[in-house]
């Protein structure tokens, strides 16, 4: 559907310009040499957005209705629901303080493109192990995706190996 063209568009979007923005933050240099952030700082300053972000979404989308169940819940559902959210929340900070080096040592559209290329083997391990059925579109969609990938990985070898080639100093004696 359009809606859902219009909102991936806006997902992809907003993640591009949170990798730009993480990468700006980390790199950008102060009169002494220093980086303006760590990665620790970029990792807290983001996550402290995304957290407000995610708080304001759900209060719009759903209203106090997930802080009432949460609150209606005994022990027993508690004892059960906490260990598995500790496991989410840990693998997700993990993975985000783990986002914060690739973009920092690989730059902003290398990580978009392996966080691009980490949904589709998602789409292909969901084939394998549930079953799940993909129409052609998806099909080929999966296609221009992965053939856009290992364009990329092309020209950015060879623009590399160009910038070897010409290298000045080689060329002085």
């Amino acid at each position: 559907s359009w809606v859902g063209l219009v909102l991936t568009l806006a997902s992809n979007f907003s993640m591009a310009a949170a990798g730009v923005l993480m990468q700006m933050f980390m790199t950008k240099t102060r009169l002494g040499g220093q980086r303006e952030y760590d990665q620790c700082t970029a990792y807290f300053w983001f996550n402290m957005c995304y957290g407000v972000i995610m708080l304001a979404e759900t209060l719009i989308v759903d209203g106090l209705e997930p802080f009432r169940f949460l609150v209606g819940m005994d022990a027993s559902q508690w004892h059960s629901c906490l260990p598995k959210l500790l496991v989410l929340w840990s693998v997700t900070a993990s993975h985000a303080y783990a986002r914060i080096f690739v973009v920092r040592d690989l730059g902003a559209v290398t990580d978009q493109v392996v966080v691009i290329s980490a949904g589709i083997f998602t789409v292909c391990g969901g084939i394998v192990f549930f079953g799940e059925i993909v129409t052609i579109l998806q099909f080929v969609g999966y296609a221009v995706v992965l053939g856009g990938f290992a364009w990329y990985c092309y020209v950015k070898n060879t623009i590399h190996q160009m910038s070897e080639d010409e290298d000045p100093l080689k060329n002085k004696v």
